[in-house]
């Protein structure tokens, strides 16, 4: 059946599997071979018999009256209704592509800018053959649309396929009712609401134990803990291995739900798509036998081999084992089926309410959970429980309590000894560690901060293509046609470089990456449809996946003090930007680890903090280090250099990606000893003892004495900002 429908986004997959399965009413059936005949005998010669020979029977079989407003635009009323329009339906020859998106022929931004002009949610885009439903008010409104192949249905007669286009299609979907709402809007709220539930258990599996849940982060903490045991005898009092743990935890949940929102969308190869089914089948079956091996590290194992292709064709870092020290160590720690088993299963698999298992459709599942679900854990600290430890709810705190200090061992309410918990330090936690920002107020500053700067750009671009666009639609042959079409196309493209490109969007508390997501698709929509905006028909790519991959690396900067914060909104913009075969947007240079409230004025920079000096210790004659050194600023213009390089280049293979890693580290290696010396003058804030002796001669040196380093860089300042 789904080989008649495509669904992009649009409805939930779970939703739609469900729907798909009510039958229609017989009669819906009666006009299925009327329309094979019909669509056997259409004229296809021009647009306009197209339409009345077969397009508007097929809508009239829908119950709309149809009104022609322009060529390729109809009005769609209810039958018996001739001036009270419900949607609009943009119609195309049937060999037109309706996935081209190159200037002037991308059809998604043609029926998107017609519902917005008519001040409609709800359309149709249909060459004849296919009919796609669109919706204006989503988040990615030019590639979230559901497709039905009618063309296939007529060919093999496929009376449950015809039902399933009866019922979306037809016009009592578009009808408001007293409420304001349609029937579509039904279908999109219990459609999300099967996502909210799926989140819900998400949230459950996520749980320790000893809450209701299934530990999925706990696992993978005990995994690697396993592993360091049978390794030795580690120190897990000591705070520094406790957080790679955690850490290398963390990131490894990362990785397989990045396999996960990969996969579902159609990303992975064949054999690496087969690998993972294989992996989560395994992970279901042990999982409900309760038989995972204590000895065997198969499921590391297969997950190994997908994470090492991965790393070989996407990269980005987050499977690369020398990005960082927490990659190296889950490269070194290998995870017994024993743990392995819980987090590949309940990371994969939900209950349905009537307790049947499904597998979690992750192309249902938008980044935004991603903030949702997991930027609660990012505050948490990973504790190993000496003695048998009791969980107990008290005042919104979760208490753990030995059981030496009065705790009790209530069956499923207490945490053995050796056992991994999460809290905020040894003895508690809040009940929830979520600092989510909800998605209106995003979308409010957003359209706050952002929209009257598009829209000032949009208005400078249409008064400057007006003479060229004059001429375009006054050319007097197709020649002339050609020439100008090709101005208007280059002026297009090197105006989104030069004004569109250029903007900086910084999120200084970033989280899970929440905003600049939603920034990203306004920028990338505004693309789509600035390049479309002139009736001019030219090669210029303008779909939203391609500029976005571009906004993404030029516009979009985070900083966040939780490493763990900035590896997830890694995440979130990789699985927001990531396309076959290409390797995952190059962010190391825009997302940084560091305090945006802490810091050091360069202009400051070479003058004691602490000096007796009046007024700031500064004299009206007295130059800061970095505006006389001409060492820094041959090396900053040498780093925006590097940064420009690095925007400016695509990223379409590895050799892209590791261009730009050299770019990076030779701009990070030569500013690091700047960046040392602001990280020392701002340690004198914050009671560091160096006095101003020493601190001149580090300035004069440009040289930071290594026991300075290790003691106040590292320990206090080891933000990387």
């Amino acid at each position: 059946m789904t080989d008649y429908y495509h669904n992009e986004y649009l409805f939930s997959e779970i939703y739609l599997e469900e729907i798909t399965q009510i039958p229609e009413q017989a009669e819906a059936l009666a006009s299925l071979s009327t329309l094979k005949e019909y669509r056997d005998y259409a004229d296809t010669s021009n647009l306009q018999i197209w339409k009345s020979s077969y397009v508007h029977t097929v809508l009239h079989a829908l119950g709309f009256n149809t009104q022609i407003e322009s060529e390729n635009v109809t009005l769609l009323n209810p039958i018996g209704i001739t001036d009270h329009p419900i949607a609009v339906c943009y119609i195309l020859l049937p060999d037109e592509n309706l996935d081209n998106t190159t200037m002037g022929r991308n059809w998604a931004e043609k029926i998107i800018r017609n519902l917005r002009e008519h001040e409609m949610q709800w359309g149709l885009l249909t060459n004849g053959e296919q009919w796609r439903i669109y919706h204006q008010n989503e988040p990615t409104p030019y590639e979230t649309y559901l497709e039905i192949d009618l063309s296939a249905i007529l060919a093999y007669k496929a009376r449950e396929a015809y039902q399933i286009f009866h019922k979306f299609m037809r016009a009592e979907n578009f009808t408001s009712e007293e409420n304001g709402h349609c029937q579509f809007d039904m279908f999109k709220q219990e459609s999300q609401d099967k996502i909210d539930y799926i989140e819900k258990e998400l949230q459950n599996a996520l749980k320790q134990k000893e809450e209701g849940g299934q530990g999925v982060l706990s696992s993978l903490c005990m995994g690697y803990v396993e592993s360091l045991r049978q390794n030795g005898d580690p120190n897990l009092e000591d705070e520094e291995l406790r957080r790679k743990i955690y850490h290398g935890a963390m990131l490894y949940m990362f990785r397989l739900l990045f396999l996960y929102y990969a996969d579902a969308r159609g990303l992975l190869s064949e054999d690496n798509h087969q690998l993972l089914a294989k992996v989560r089948q395994a992970a279901y079956e042990m999982s409900q036998s309760g038989n995972a091996s204590e000895k065997s590290y198969r499921l590391w194992q297969e997950l190994e081999t997908i994470f090492v292709d991965i790393d070989q064709t996407y990269n980005g870092g987050l499977f690369n084992p020398h990005e960082s020290e927490f990659t190296l160590f889950i490269e070194e720690s290998k995870i017994l089926d024993l743990y392995l088993t819980p987090a590949v299963y309940h990371l994969a698999f939900f209950h349905e309410k009537s307790g049947e298992e499904r597998l979690i459709s992750y192309k249902d599942m938008s980044v935004r959970h991603l903030g949702t679900l997991y930027e609660g854990l990012l505050e948490h600290k990973l504790f190993v429980a000496k003695e048998d430890t009791e969980v107990r709810i008290i005042k919104g705190l979760l208490k753990f309590i030995p059981l030496s200090s009065g705790g009790k061992a209530i069956q499923g309410k207490y945490i053995p000894m050796g056992q991994v918990y999460f809290g905020s330090d040894a003895s508690e936690r809040k009940s929830t560690g979520s600092y989510y920002t909800p998605e209106y107020i995003v979308n409010y500053i957003i359209q706050k901060t952002l929209r009257s700067k598009l829209h000032e750009i949009k208005e400078k671009f249409m008064e400057q293509e007006k003479g060229s666009y004059n001429y375009y639609r006054k050319a007097v042959n197709n020649s002339e046609r050609a020439a100008l079409a090709k101005i208007v196309s280059e002026d297009a493209h090197k105006y989104i470089v030069s004004n569109v490109l250029s903007l900086k969007i910084l999120d200084p508390a970033m989280g899970s990456g929440h905003f600049l997501v939603n920034a990203t698709n306004m920028l990338s929509n505004f693309t789509t449809e600035l390049a479309n905006e002139l009736e001019v028909d030219t090669s210029l790519e303008t779909a939203p996946l391609y500029w976005r991959r571009w906004v993404v690396e030029n516009c979009i900067y985070g900083v966040d003090l939780n490493p763990l914060a900035v590896e997830l909104a890694k995440l979130s913009l990789w699985i927001l930007s990531m396309a076959k075969s290409q390797p995952l947007s190059f962010l190391k240079h825009h997302l940084k680890v560091g305090d945006s409230l802490v810091g050091a004025d360069l202009a400051q920079i070479g003058f004691y903090p602490l000096s007796q000096e009046p007024k700031n210790g500064i004299k009206a004659t007295q130059i800061s280090l970095f505006e006389a050194d001409q060492i820094f600023k041959n090396t900053v213009e040498k780093a925006v250099n590097n940064y420009r390089l690095i925007g400016s280049e695509e990223t379409f293979n590895l050799e892209d990606v590791e261009n730009k890693k050299k770019w990076l580290d030779e701009v990070d290696e030569d500013l690091q000893v700047f960046k040392d010396i602001c990280n020392v003058h701002t340690s004198l804030y914050f009671g560091s003892e160096i006095d101003e002796i020493q601190y001149q001669e580090m300035v004069n040196k440009r040289s930071i004495p290594l026991e300075i380093t290790a003691s106040i860089l590292i320990k206090n300042f080891s933000s990387g900002s």
